[in-house]
């Protein structure tokens, strides 16, 4: 078996998925770092003073300018809903609706002011919440401490005002609740998830507003509306409603503006703001326009506005109010005050000085964030952050000199302008580079690397698709499937790690590894198309579906179409949003509708009823096999469990209206105590009934019979491993306030009890890897020839040894005979559970698993555990049941059927243990299972809540290889074969009732090629559905929902494949593990006897003993040269010759060495009183001879052409017969690629087929001869002259190479072949004696005289009928071919139904053949009756020409007429104008036979003079073959006799200007039968015809003339 290139091409695999995952990843997630750091008032920060600069109480950093602030967010509010246009007059539904800005922008224009408010995407509200709050960019994945809740822990505006003392008051969407927990002194939070709602969010904001301003209990009032972003999705912005609620907006921003404070800035924003269908969430020009609209009673600005709305960065927002309301600024702030806002009252020195220092403040905290966060992320680049830095410095140098020459009043007034000018335009520099060096890292789609990423992906699934119906039985396939790949996976990394060193640019390990997958997948496909030809990469291993009946392809196509249609059906629901939000539902609902069209199919194709009797037809109800009902009760308990899953979900906030299953919370939340206990009670019933089935499970197949630690752990850990875990589950529910002084016993408890599980699960995995084996094997050789000896213990003297010597002889006698009488097959040692060794181990792997993650999860969920279990186990019974109803002849291969439903069972069963997509499900509790405190590093609890996660992806990948195992487990060896006695029956029932499993280990390739299929089959499964993932959410990247929906499932499903692929990996290397032990255990049996040869070898001293040992030895070398054992034989030479054990590596690589060690042998001196079978040294020579014969033909076998050539000349010179001589030499005229003439039949026959070859008829012909009349001998006595020894050469070498080279033709095969040539060279008087031989030898019995083994080189009997028909034609003999004619037809009468529609073409690349084999196998049905009905309709055609040729003209025309009555039968649905070359063979054979009808018809017609039917007849036959010269030779001289030569003189012009050769060649080779009658058919008068049509037409020319 080879085990690495299966787990290597499917780590490789594994690894073009990741890469493909990664790269997708780069570019469509937007992921930073988050610090935990956060900015107070002791920050030195502040720049120095100058003159006229005070800090007044209470401020920080900066001067407070308002003791108070007003944001109002107006969701999706665009900056053209915020701007006013009077000249406009019709505007749009959402145009010039917020007259209240415009109105105090132009009234007051120092008071307020309007900006384009520009987002950075995503264009999501939580995102931009958090933008508009923290300062930074935030992206999908903000790593920080916590995972637990969407809350923000980096530093922000609202904790720095609670910080700072200040009272938050919030109103409005419930999103703040989330993500600012606790911060806010007053809030009123309004649902805000459903999107047609456009009223109660606004409605319960203008309720609470007024009264609260007016209170004054507050100092940021923040006022979140909802109604407008709700309307635009619902309506669109161009809408009525828009307008409705835009004007809503307006009054109450008027009403609003009444009623604030001198003290108080109104800041007036949108997050984001909309397209024209009302979405948002990319980084559309119209997505991330809003509006910031800034007012107050008292003067903010020093000058009038701008012409066009300046641009403001929403980022800059945090800074401005926090240094405006004397806060320190967030510490991961990277946005730009607003400098205009800091002028003041004073003079423009003043103004600028006062900007100057907000900038200062402004850009130290900024590279105070930049270099904590280079400290900690490497995603910024080096370089710039470097010229960051400097510019950053550089600047604040300059600014602190100028200060102190402001102190020093050295500077005038244009000049301190001018430099002051220069300097804040050097901050806004240096804060803008900042910002966009962010920018570039966090905030911005990789549209290449998303599709590049698509592009592995799908590459990917489309590579396991063909990988998994590739043939893997050779080590071209490793090569070239594996190792190309991975070379050109290297040179493409390689060329990219040079391409990054001349261009000096930092290397992307992603990029690269994204590179090396790409170069890779391209050698894979480069090779495998060079590799297969066009054929075989159309129709691929599998046999083509066309040579079967329509309703056989049908099924056949159905079989894949239903699985691959549900498949796909769950990859399209990825791209909606509501399916993947109810997929809790879907998933389950797609497996049972799976399994119902299983059974389904399985009814269609006729596999649930058995044939009925007329009994069972009266009764009605006895139709059915026996097999179905246990089919349905499976069907059934699958269902119930389904139906029983759905009691385990857990809720999405996208569905109000659902309420998540009690079973999820722990039983410590229940205050019942009764209900406490009785499911404690319950969950531990479970656990033990779990450890009760495992335990009868492994005990039925005969797994728990040994002592090795493993299988002691099972009988004796399983039950403390429950035990620790009820332990756990009943300290874990126990109250604290229950417990008393406990208290701190429990809390060790808690502790102490999951690493217990932890520790047995750990000794017993390991047990499971070091000694996988769970067999007892029970040795039953003693019965047999088991040596018995007067001694306990090991010989250990000379006189030992002489009991010792005679028990190896009696037991090589026992076990030789026992093998001649039964065969290889009795067992000599009896092994309990070997046919369930592999899955055995799964299962245990798959109970330890099972308990780790029960103990992850809370208790009640046991019940979801045991659900999975039983409903894994019912679709392995289901799936077995099915392949054993479908007959499925290839039980290597799993179904496609099987592998989804059980990744349909993964997905169920990931939302029935209580999870969802999305972080809020998360469990995050697991990562304290068995840890009091927190953890010291985030890799062990990301394992545990990764395992809590993905707990069915594990459990179903791990078990996947149950899939192929199965129904090898629970085979029925009685029903499949059937011996006709009772006695045979009993015997191969003993036989094959202990396979199972092993049955793969019959056929190691085929073994390790259904488990690399089957890996590559699941991996293909979860890639489909990971690609529509990934399609789903770069398609949808606009999309509403894309970053709560979308986003999180492509996370969930991507971190779900890695999950699955590594479990898969493990669980395919598990069963390898399992059977490099079991090779172990059967090559320790094997070397029992080799170990005990060794024992006596090096003990035995006794000159006496040693001449019985070496010929006792070399009896024992005989015995294992017939087993083929030939390392064994040479460890035994190489101690009989040195006497001392050189080490067992000689056994490995003594098969090279073992003719030297055999020639070097000593033979000992023969004493007569010990003279065994034969003589030594004869022996000897046999053995020498034997063994070079038998390593020739295995080198010939693998093609070692010099080897082989070099020792069967070794064994040509050695001692043997006659006989064995000749095959020999045959052997070795097949090596040379020659054939040497002597007395040996299979020489004759490769001689014959040489002589074929060369095209040497006669030579061909008198070879077959002799070698006809050599068969037809009787085999002569053996020679007296040749000695008899009954170990013979002939014995010892039997290998399947030796026999498909020497086997014997049969005497008809051989006969049939002579007549064949004969009449193929037109030898016709010997071609029909042949005929008529063969024929004859038919008459005597078919199966005596035609060999039935599938190796005959016979056509079908029909043929060879109608082949002597035409032979007995060509000899004159017509009446005799009719009667053979005859015979073809009575036979073939009954086997043609009245009517055959061939709707499709028939896919057989070759047409019949006399090569074809009389048990080639079984034909389709309408192949079979197409076959019948050609032989039958050539009878006719032969029998029409007969009479033809006898004179009988109306007797020809009735036989011809029957044969174009029979072919009226057939009904050819498609082109009317198909080629010929494109028709099916059977039908290629059938036009041709109706065109020669129609020919042979017309000829006699004319000859009776009936020129018009004749004239109908080679129309017609033009029709059936268009171009055919002789029917239009004949049409045309069927147009001359009815006297109209203008047409038979423009036919025959149209065809002598066709070209002689066009027809000739042109299709398939017609069978041979056919060949005479197409001769006939050839025109006889073409020159009479011409000349006298030539005559005619200028005759015509000269009339014309005249």
């Amino acid at each position: 078996m080879q085990r690495w290139p299966v787990v290597l091409f499917l780590a490789w695999v594994c690894f073009l998925f990741f890469a493909g995952i990664g790269l997708f990843m780069s570019g469509f997630l937007l992921t930073r770092i988050e610090l935990a750091s956060s900015s107070s008032c002791s920050d030195p920060l502040v720049p120095p003073p100058w003159e006229g600069q005070s800090l007044p109480p209470g401020s920080c950093w900066a001067p407070q300018r308002f003791s108070k602030a007003v944001l109002v967010i107006i969701d999706a509010l665009r900056f053209e809903f915020a701007r006013f246009d009077p000249g406009k007059a019709s505007p749009l539904p959402y145009e010039n609706k917020l007259g209240v800005l415009h109105q105090l922008a132009t009234s007051q224009p120092r008071h307020a002011r309007l900006y384009r408010f520009r987002a950075d995407p995503p264009t999501a509200t939580m995102q931009r919440i958090k933008g508009l709050t923290t300062g930074s960019l935030p992206t999908f994945i903000d790593v920080g401490s916590n995972f637990a809740s969407y809350a923000i822990q980096e530093d922000n505006l609202l904790a720095q005002l609670v910080q700072n003392g200040r009272r938050v008051v919030f109103m409005g969407d419930d999103t703040w609740e989330g993500l600012f927990p606790k911060k806010f002194f007053r809030s009123y939070f309004f649902p805000s998830f459903n999107v047609k709602d456009l009223h109660t969010v606004d409605d319960g904001i203008l309720q609470h507003l007024y009264p609260t301003v007016d209170s004054g209990e507050w100092d940021m009032l923040i006022a979140h509306f909802l109604g407008v972003d709700h309307c635009g999705h619902k309506h669109g912005p161009d809408h009525p409603e828009m307008a409705k609620k835009l004007t809503q907006m307006n009054e109450m921003l008027r009403s609003l503006v009444d009623h604030l404070g001198n003290d108080t800035l109104l800041l007036v924003a949108g997050d984001h703001g909309m397209t024209e269908t009302g979405d948002h969430g990319g980084d559309s020009e119209k997505e991330v326009n809003a509006a910031l609209f800034v007012y107050s009673r008292t003067p903010l600005f020093g000058s009038g506005p701008p012409e066009e709305p300046e641009t403001i960065p929403q980022v800059n927002l945090v800074p401005t109010v926090a240094l405006l309301l004397g806060v320190p600024i967030p510490y991961s702030n990277i946005g730009e005050v607003m400098a205009e806002l800091f002028s003041g009252d004073g003079d423009a020195v003043s103004a600028a000085l006062q900007q100057l220092s907000v900038y200062h403040i402004n850009a130290k905290q900024v590279d105070r964030f930049l270099h904590s966060y280079s400290l900690v992320a490497q995603d910024l680049p080096a370089e710039q952050l470097q010229h960051l830095r400097e510019l950053f410095s550089s600047t604040v140098e300059e600014h602190t000199q100028l200060l102190a020459q402001v102190q020093g009043t050295t500077l005038v007034p244009p000049e301190l302008e001018s430099r002051l000018g220069s300097l804040i335009s050097r901050f806004q520099l240096y804060l803008r580079e900042a910002r966009a060096v962010c920018t570039q890292s966090w905030a911005r789609f990789h549209p290449l690397r998303m599709v590049g990423g698509c592009i592995l992906v799908a590459a990917s699934c489309l590579l396991c698709y063909m990988a998994s119906e590739l043939p893997t039985s050779s080590d071209s396939f490793c090569r070239c499937c594996l190792l190309y790949p991975l070379l050109w996976g290297l040179v493409g990394a390689a060329l990219l790690g040079l391409a990054h060193i001349f261009t000096q640019e930092g290397l992307d390990l992603l990029l690269v590894s994204s590179w090396a997958a790409a170069a890779s997948q391209m050698g894979f496909f480069w090779h495998w198309w060079g590799r297969h030809p066009k054929r075989a990469r159309l129709v691929g291993s599998q046999p083509p579906l066309a040579s079967s009946g329509l309703r056989q392809r049908l099924r056949a196509w159905l079989g894949l179409a239903f699985p691959m249609g549900i498949l796909f059906f769950r990859c399209g629901a990825m791209f909606s949003d509501s399916f993947v939000v109810a997929e809790a539902r879907v998933a389950p609902f797609l497996l049972a509708s799976l399994v119902m069209l299983l059974v389904g199919k399985l009814h269609w194709d006729g596999r649930l009823t058995v044939p009925e009797s007329p009994k069972q037809q009266l009764l009605g109800f006895s139709s059915y096999r026996k097999e179905i009902w246990y089919l349905l009760c499976l069907v059934a308990v699958l269902l119930v469990c389904i139906r029983l899953s759905g009691f385990f979900h857990q809720c999405r906030e996208e569905i109000p209206q659902c309420r998540p299953s009690l079973f999820l919370s722990p039983l410590a939340s229940l205050r019942n105590t009764r209900a406490k206990n009785l499911f404690y009670l319950l969950c531990v019933a479970l656990l033990a009934g779990l450890v009760y089935a495992v335990r009868s499970w492994l005990r039925h197949y005969g797994n728990l019979n040994s002592s090795n630690p493993l299988v002691l752990f099972v009988r004796w850990g399983f039950p403390l491993v429950v035990l620790c875990i009820a332990c756990y589950w009943a300290v874990a529910s126990s109250t604290d306030d229950s417990l008393g002084k406990l208290q701190e016993l429990v809390q060790v408890a808690v502790v102490a009890f999951p690493w217990a599980v932890y520790g047995l699960a750990s000794v017993g995995l390991l047990l499971l890897l070091c000694n996988p084996m769970t067999v007892f094997a029970k040795d039953t050789r003693e019965s047999a020839g088991s040596i018995v000896t007067p001694y306990l213990g090991v010989p250990s003297s000379e006189v030992d040894f002489l009991h010792v010597i005679p028990q190896i002889y009696k037991r090589m006698q026992e076990s030789q005979k026992s093998r001649l009488e039964r065969g290889s097959c009795r067992a000599t040692v009896a092994a309990y559970g070997l046919g369930s060794v592999y899955s055995a181990a799964l299962v245990i792997a798959l109970t330890l698993l099972g308990f780790l993650l029960m103990l992850l999860h809370s208790e009640r969920l046991s019940f979801a555990f045991l659900l999975l279990f039983v409903e894994a186990f019912v679709l392995l019974h289901i799936h077995t049941c099915a392949r054993g109803l479908a007959g499925d002849a290839e039980p290597f291969s799993v179904p496609w059927y099987a592998v989804i439903s059980w990744l349909l069972a993964a997905s169920q069963f990931f939302y029935s243990t209580g999870h969802q997509p999305i972080f809020p499900a998360i469990h995050w509790n697991a990562a304290f299972v068995g840890f009091h405190l927190d953890h010291s590093t985030n890799l062990l609890p990301a394992v545990l809540v990764g395992a809590n996660t993905f707990a069915s992806h594990i459990l179903f990948a791990v078990g996947c290889p149950l899939l192929l195992l199965w129904p090898f487990v629970c085979e029925m060896p009685s029903s499949q074969r059937k011996k006709p006695k009772k006695e045979s029956q009993e015997e191969l029932q003993e036989v094959e009732e202990h396979m199972m499993e092993m049955r793969l280990r019959e056929s190691p390739e085929k073994f390790s090629t259904a488990l690399l299929q089957l890996g590559l089959k699941y991996l293909f499964v979860l890639g489909t559905q990971l690609l529509a993932c990934v399609c789903a959410a770069m398609i949808l990247r606009r999309h509403l929902m894309v970053w709560k929906v979308f986003a999180p499932k492509f996370l969930f499903e991507s971190l779900g494949f890695v999950v699955s692929s590594i479990c898969l990996l493990l669980g395919i290397s598990l069963v390898m593990r399992v059977d490099c032990a079991v090779s172990t255990w059967f090559s320790q049996l094997r070397l029992s006897l080799e170990e005990l040869w060794e024992k006596v070898l090096q003990e035995v001293t006794v000159e006496e003993l040693q001449a019985p040992l070496h010929r006792l030895g070399v009896l024992q070398a005989a015995w294992w040269l017939a087993a083929g054992r030939l390392g064994s034989i040479a460890g035994l030479f190489q101690l009989l010759s040195t006497g001392e054990d050189t080490g067992r590596g000689h056994c490995s690589k003594g098969q090279n060495e073992l003719l030297p060690l055999l020639k070097a042998w000593q033979v000992p001196a023969e004493e007569a009183s010990l003279r065994l079978v034969q003589s030594a040294e004869d022996l000897k020579e046999i053995l020498c001879t034997a063994a070079a014969f038998l390593q020739g033909l295995q080198e010939l076998e693998a093609g070692n052409f010099p080897t082989a050539l070099s020792l069967l000349q070794e064994a040509a010179g050695g001692f043997c017969s006659k006989e064995v001589l000749a095959q020999i030499y045959t052997c070795l005229g097949c090596c040379a690629q020659r054939m040497v003439d002597f007395q040996c039949l299979p020489a004759l026959s490769h001689a014959a087929a040489v002589y074929h070859e060369l095209g040497e008829t006669d030579t061909e012909l008198q070879a077959l001869a002799l070698l006809y009349e050599a068969l037809e001998k009787k085999p002569p006595a053996a020679a007296s002259s040749s000695p008899y020894f009954l170990m013979r050469t002939e014995l010892l070498v039997h290998t399947p190479t030796l026999t498909s080279l020497l086997r014997h033709c049969h005497p008809s095969e051989v006969k049939y072949l002579l007549a064949q040539r004969c009449l193929q060279d037109g030898r016709v008087t010997d071609a029909v004696e042949h005929y008529l031989d063969f024929l004859a030898l038919l008459q005597e019995g078919l199966q005596q005289q035609v060999p039935l083994d599938g190796s005959s080189a016979l056509p079908r009997i029909p043929e060879v009928f109608l082949e002597a028909a035409s032979a007995l034609e060509q000899a004159g003999r017509h009446r005799d071919a009719i009667t053979v004619c005859e015979e073809v037809i009575r036979r073939t009468t009954d086997l043609i139904p009245r009517m055959l529609r061939v709707e499709e073409r028939l896919e057989q690349p070759d047409c019949p053949s006399p090569g074809a084999g009389l048990a080639g196998g079984l034909l389709s049905q309408k192949k079979e009756s197409l076959c019948c009905l050609a032989w039958r309709t050539a009878g006719y055609l032969h029998q029409g020409w007969a009479w033809a040729k006898l004179g009988e003209s109306k007797e020809a025309i009735t036989q011809f007429s029957r044969c174009l009555s029979d072919l009226l039968r057939v009904q050819l649905r498609g082109p009317a104008t198909e080629p010929t070359e494109n028709l099916p063979p059977e039908v290629e054979v059938l036009q041709k036979i109706r065109l020669l009808s129609l020919i042979g018809r017309g000829t006699q017609f004319l000859e009776l003079g009936r020129h018009k039917e004749a004239l109908l007849d080679f129309q017609h036959g033009l029709q059936v073959s268009p171009g055919d010269p002789a029917a239009a030779s004949y049409l045309v001289q069927a147009l001359w006799k009815l006297d109209r030569k203008q047409e038979a003189a423009a036919q025959w012009q149209k065809l002598s200007q066709s070209s002689p050769g066009e027809q000739k060649g042109k299709g398939r080779p017609l069978p041979l039968y056919l060949v005479l009658c197409l001769e006939q058919a050839v025109f006889p008068h073409s020159e009479m015809l011409a000349s006298t049509i030539q005559d005619y037409l200028r005759t015509a020319v000269q009339d014309t003339s005249s």
